[in-house]
């Protein structure tokens, strides 16, 4: 059996545990006394733990990129004054009905689609479609 099917089945049992056989995995794999009450997030802190077991935890530049930008924070909350952390300009792209649409995210309530800004995805996705829309269902950043 292959590293990636004994992961398969691991993830397939962790599904069918009842909540005490989750908590007691849970103690085991985590080493933490409170384990989360609710199920769903249980399961998927194991299925989390069990994946990164067979297939290595966070690649080491991301750790350290993570470690930077924490002590970035840290820096600036102790001076009293933000640093701006180096962020690369977020687009979603959708199309509808045979036309691409590209918005780029200016900040957290703006929005802009061929020069004109909006406050929030829903709008712009209002402008494309003429109808309401949940923008984060629209451009496919929520499931």
């Amino acid at each position: 059996m292959t590293d990636y099917e004994q992961l398969k089945k691991k993830i397939a049992q962790i599904e069918q545990m009842n909540y005490l056989e989750l908590c007691s995995m849970f103690a085991e794999l985590i080493s933490a006394v409170n384990c989360p009450t609710n199920p769903r997030t249980l399961k998927n802190r194991l299925i989390y733990k069990v994946q990164e077991m067979h297939l290595g935890g966070i690649a080491p530049r991301d750790q350290q990129l993570l470690i930077e930008i924490s002590e970035q924070q840290n820096t600036s909350k102790a001076s009293n004054t933000p640093k701006p952390l180096s962020t690369s300009v977020i687009h979603y792209v959708r199309e509808w009905k045979g036309k691409k649409y590209d918005v780029t995210k200016i900040s957290d309530k703006c929005y802009e689609l061929d020069g004109v800004q909006y406050k929030s995805l829903s709008a712009v996705a209002r402008a494309i479609t003429g109808t309401r829309w949940n923008g984060k269902l629209f451009f496919g950043v929520k499931k």
